[in-house]
């Protein structure tokens, strides 16, 4: 017993009783039925809600039923049926059949043995250390952040010494990187990183085993902190204070540090995600930080995004900078190609939030955004008096001849002004709808798309639909101006082509 006691010394275990039991007589069997009776009476049962995880302790194959694995359900629930996904391997198996303590089951819950008769697979491409998965929840990782704890009577560790590291089933070789020093000392607590050998499925504030390559002995534990970690630099003071909030930080930290670290907004699923909090708990945290003006929630198309609000204010005085030089750089510009501002800036985003954090921005009057781009609130362009002579007798030579329009070289040349303004002049002319560009190179005054708009109505009025020879004549010109208009009005949706003809689109 003295033994005992000096052995658990200082570890979880020091307070628990000491229950003799004899193997031979039986004695004392009634006590340890009692105690174990109590503990399990005061454990708290485990929640089946949540992702599923099986950490795979057997494979092995049965006649007529093929693949079946076993493992303790450390979460979620599995039903027949059911697809699941394996990793490390990143296959997706089907559920057959279950089996709980030998019992067929049609749904196995968290915190049970359990047998799962897998389709879809063979016994060959899995084994002990594998992981059933709910899809898409867990992806191995090669490096994973830890706080770690060398045990009171274990050597001291040193920097980059190799370990084997045991979590559920797996194990796998890899080395610790101490973060803040060359050694850690027994009993000492410490960040680190394990850079692996092999890859491992982990899950933040999961508990894993340390021991030593060779003997093989217990020599560590650590609680995971991030168990896709990206690489570090050791001894940086802002590495360790990001770790040391996604250890004990609250959930409105954690959820704030997720959006920080991610850069690009998130949605609720991604930031559950990459927080590792269930959406109950970070449908509260989001609102806090909402509250608090420390994020931004926009939306676009039925999906919510959010932002940490130190990135959107960054994001925004750097969109304003770059229209203010563009204002000032191209002044007859409506504004800044909305493509262009998503390629210089937002790199990355999805086209849905692109366009959501633009509405954002325009209902709240930071940005004005319309057909010709995306401008600063106030700005307009303003000709001067000598680009409004040079504008109308632009707009001239092409009222000339609405359906015939001459090529933008011919106007050039005709006006005999240098190709560089005459240029800026044509954008502003788009811009403001003056001329209509129907197909490259090819503009035609705005008073011709809506008199031709007119002929074809009465056309499709009179006829049930236009076609091209019909549209020609109307408009007294010919196919090479005729049919691009026409397509141009089918990209506009005034228009639908079925076959030769044309209807007015309805939809």
């Amino acid at each position: 017993m003295e033994d005992i006691k000096e052995a658990l010394a200082g570890s979880v275990l020091a307070e628990a009783p000491i229950i003799p039991v004899s193997a031979v007589t039986g004695e004392g069997k009634d006590a340890l039925k009692q105690a174990m009776e109590q503990l399990v009476a005061y454990t708290p049962a485990k929640s089946s809600a949540g992702k599923v995880r099986l950490p795979i302790d057997r494979v092995f194959s049965i006649t007529g039923f093929g693949t079946v694995v076993t493992g303790t359900l450390w979460t979620g629930s599995i039903k027949v049926g059911d697809t699941l996904e394996l990793q490390p391997e990143g296959l997706q198996v089907r559920v057959r059949t279950l089996q709980v303590h030998g019992q067929k089951v049609e749904e196995a819950k968290a915190g049970q043995r359990v047998a799962v008769n897998l389709a879809g697979i063979e016994t060959g491409e899995l084994a002990r250390g594998s992981t059933l998965l709910t899809p898409e929840t867990l992806a191995p990782s090669y490096r994973i952040d830890l706080q770690l704890h060398l045990l009171a009577k274990a050597p001291p560790m040193e920097n980059r010494q190799r370990v084997r590291i045991h979590l559920g089933t797996g194990e796998v070789l890899g080395r610790v990187i101490l973060l803040d020093r060359e050694e850690l000392a027994p009993g000492e607590t410490a960040f680190a990183q394990l850079q692996l050998e092999e890859p491992l499925v982990a899950a933040k504030k999961d508990r894993l085993v340390i021991r030593s390559y060779s003997p093989m002995h217990t020599i560590a534990g650590g609680l995971v902190v991030d168990p896709a970690a990206p690489r570090h630099r050791r001894f940086d003071d802002k590495v360790l204070e990001v770790l040391a909030t996604r250890l004990e930080g609250t959930p409105e930290e954690l959820a704030l540090e997720a959006m920080v670290r991610a850069v690009l907004p998130l949605t609720r699923g991604e930031l559950s995600k990459e927080s590792n909090m269930e959406q109950q708990e970070l449908e509260a945290a989001l609102a806090n930080l909402l509250a608090e003006e420390q994020a931004v929630r926009f939306s676009s198309e039925g999906t919510d995004w959010y932002w940490a609000k130190s990135l959107y204010d960054s994001r925004l005085v750097e969109v304003k900078q770059l229209l203010e030089q563009y204002h000032y750089n191209y002044p007859l510009r409506p504004g800044f190609p909305k493509e262009e501002l998503r390629s210089r800036l937002f790199a990355g985003w999805v086209v849905k939030a692109f366009n959501g954090i633009l509405q954002y921005w325009q209902e709240r009057e930071q940005l004005a955004v319309e057909a010709g781009g995306v401008r600063l609130p106030g700005f307009e362009p303003k000709p001067s008096a000598a680009e409004q002579e040079l504008i109308q007798q632009v707009l001239a030579h092409y009222q000339k001849e609405l359906f015939q329009p001459p090529a933008w070289e011919e106007v050039v040349q005709a006006i005999k002004k240098k190709p560089e303004h005459m240029e800026e002049l044509l954008h502003y002319l788009l811009g403001t709808q003056q001329l209509v560009r129907v197909a490259e190179g090819l503009y035609f005054h705005r008073q011709a798309v809506s008199q031709a708009k007119d002929m074809v109505r009465d056309l499709v009025n009179k006829e049930g639909s236009v076609q091209l020879a019909a549209m020609r004549d109307a408009m007294g010109s010919s196919r090479k101006y005729v049919l691009p208009l026409l397509e141009y009005f089918d990209q506009i949706k005034f228009t639908k082509r079925i076959g030769d003809k044309r209807v007015l689109f309805s939809g």
